[in-house]
Order: C-alpha cells, then structure tokens, then sequence
C-alpha cells in the first residue's frame, strides 16, 4: 500500500511549487515499487530502472488538479503501465525499421548517391522521400503539410519505395 490521498495529493501539490523534499517522498514511496513492476513486465533490469525514472520525472511534472486523484497507487500503476507500453512501441518499432532497413539491398559499390536517387523521382516524390526519410515527419503529417490526403502521400511514398527496389534489383 503506498501513500494515503491527502499525502499524495499533498506531495504532487509542493512539487507543482518545486519543493524537493517532495520529490524525495515520492522516490522513498513508490520509486523501488514502480522498478520492480516495470522490470517484471519488461524482464530487463534497466528497462525497468528507466521507466521508474520516466515515471518520476512524469510525477516531478504533473500539472494537474492533484485533488482529483482518488487512488495514488491505482494513478501510479497506470503511468508505470503505460511508460512500459511506450517501451514496448519503440522497441517493436526498432525492430519493424530494422526489418525495414534488411529488405533493401545495399551494395555500397554500386550504392545510390542522392542525385541518383532525386533523378529517380517526380518533383512530389522527392519532396514526400525527403520530408519522412530526412526530417522524420509522419506521413500523415507531410500530408497535411502538402495539403493533400494522407493516402496520397502514402501511395507517393509507396511509389518511391517502389522505384528504388526496382532500380537496385536491375
């Protein structure tokens, strides 16, 4: 059982006023408790000690109404949960673009310069290659930057994925 309510409550209201002595209740209380259980989910030590310090900084932040909490531990165990899942997304993810990175033949004799690349592509294609490959942006955000739909820019990018598989297999 951690903190009763009014502690809790208490507690996240003087960090909202940047009173350290807080922050060490808080560590003391839940900091070992959110480790073990993100650890258990995660079945990697330090996986688990980095969520229990993401969740920390996330309590250290909070700007909510802290009245309105009504179970600290129940508040807790759903910011540890959902730091393990982001955990989990970003792992999968790694994993997808690792995945991503091995279906495409790279023959760094033969590789593809970026001119080679640009004369591949339409106007559109290039800006659509750029914005997601260079910047990182969703496609979903190129979209809406273009002005055009999302499945546009997603048969665009498709279009380009395309043409670069065809040119490294000829």
């Amino acid at each position: 059982m951690g903190m009763q309510r009014a502690r809790f409550c208490s507690v996240l209201q003087r960090l909202q006023r940047k009173d350290m002595r807080a922050l060490q209740e808080l560590y003391e209380e839940y900091f070992q408790k959110v480790w073990l259980r993100a650890q258990l989910r995660l079945k990697d030590r330090q996986a688990g000690y980095d969520v229990a310090m993401t969740v920390m900084l996330r309590l250290c932040s909070y700007r909510g109404d802290a009245s309105l909490i009504r179970n600290p531990d129940g508040f807790v165990a759903v910011m540890t949960e959902n730091a393990v899942k982001d955990v989990f997304r970003k792992n999968s993810r790694s994993i997808a673009d690792d995945a991503a990175l091995e279906r495409v033949p790279v023959q760094p004799q033969t590789g593809l310069w970026a001119d080679d690349v640009f004369a591949l592509l339409d106007e559109r294609e290039r800006e659509v290659l750029v914005e997601h490959a260079v910047w990182g942006k969703k496609l979903k955000q190129v979209a809406a930057e273009l002005g055009v739909s999302y499945a546009t820019v997603k048969r665009i990018y498709l279009s380009v994925k395309r043409k670069l598989v065809d040119y490294y297999d000829s």
